[in-house]
């Protein structure tokens, strides 16, 4: 009867925290809706803007190379100024899978997921990347939010967690078994179905494919 108690406790805690989540997901989209019609310039060339942050910030990564190449800035400026230009990146792929950038031309579409690829190739391949992140949007929070979990939320702190926040290959390779029986055991209690199942394990085993796996064997 305790045990029952409990896990009804967490069920309505989690429901408590799932209804602020949308509520603040709300209050967010009524300002962005508030930012689209004060600027209505970011709309109509959506694009166009995407492409400049793409292309700039490809070329300031490059421009850092060949300063430390000259012997201009020292390495660590190149880092610092890197992990800038890669921040800009990582948030261009968020929107490119969300379809915001050239949502009408494939052709350029998958350019700029290319791009932000080869520009970070120890992170998620993109393409794949997309079925996590919106899967997390449907079930964020919740035990089959892979995405969330790759960055090794929900971990306990101690050292494996530390060493796996600064290398998302390795913390992948550290819970690969993890994963896949903690899916058998969310199949058995049906918080997913076989096909789920299925897509999940695929999608967790192909995620840092090809460049990722390809360079950290290598390294």
């Amino acid at each position: 009867m305790t045990e029952i108690r409990n896990d009804q406790s967490k069920e309505q805690d989690f429901n408590r925290l799932r209804a602020k989540d949308r509520q603040i997901q709300s209050d967010l989209m009524a300002v962005s809706e508030k930012v689209r019609a004060r600027h209505p310039f970011l709309i109509k060339h959506r694009d166009a803007v995407g492409m400049t942050i793409f292309l700039v910030s490809l070329a300031g990564m490059a421009l850092n190379g060949w300063l430390w190449l000259e012997g201009i800035i020292p390495a660590w400026v190149v880092i610092v100024l890197s992990a800038f230009w890669t921040s800009l990146l990582h948030e261009l792929e968020h929107d490119l899978i969300h379809y915001m950038y050239f949502r009408k031309q494939p052709v350029w579409h998958n350019l700029m997921m290319a791009g932000v690829y080869i520009a970070r190739p120890l992170t998620q391949n993109p393409w794949v990347r997309r079925h996590l992140h919106l899967h997390h949007h449907k079930v964020s929070g919740t035990e089959t939010d892979l995405e969330e979990r790759a960055i090794t939320n929900g971990e306990k702190w101690d050292w494996r967690r530390f060493l796996m926040v600064g290398d998302n290959m390795f913390a992948f390779y550290l819970r690969a078994g993890k994963y896949f029986k903690e899916l058998r055991k969310l199949l058995a209690q049906g918080k997913v179905n076989r096909n789920d199942l299925k897509n999940l394990r695929i999608i967790a085993a192909l995620s840092f494919f090809p460049l990722g796996t390809t360079i950290y064997a290598k390294r």
